[in-house]
Parts: structure tokens; sequence; C-alpha cells
């Protein structure tokens, strides 16, 4: 469950998708909006197959 603060900020990041301008855009701009991102760098082959599923683990109940 995520925190109040981390829900209301993924919530923030949410509304703030221009769904309705992303719909307009043809792939190759949707691709290159996408690779201009700093926050975002592309993946590669590479980086996929060298990817590691991560679960993560169970929470305690109480604290010691």
């Amino acid at each position: 469950m995520l925190s109040p603060s981390k829900a209301e900020a993924l919530k923030d990041q949410e509304e703030r998708t221009d769904w309705e301008r992303l719909r307009k855009m043809s792939d190759e701009e949707a691709e290159a909006a996408a690779s201009s991102d700093p926050d975002a760098p592309p993946t590669d082959e590479q980086f996929w197959n060298e990817a590691r599923l991560v679960w993560p683990g169970s929470k305690s109940g109480s604290s010691s």
C-alpha cells in the first residue's frame, strides 16, 4: 500500500499526462518524445537480457 503522500504524488503525475495530445501523435512523434525524456532513458536488448525480476519481501506485522 502506498503512503498517502506517495499516492497523492502518483495521482498528480497521472493528472499531468496529456492523453489527448499523445493520441494525436504519430508513433514516430511519440517515440521521439519518449527518447528525449532525460528521466526515462531508452532501454535496449542488452538491458532486458541482464534484467532481474525482484519481488519485494513480505512485511512483518511487528517491529523487533
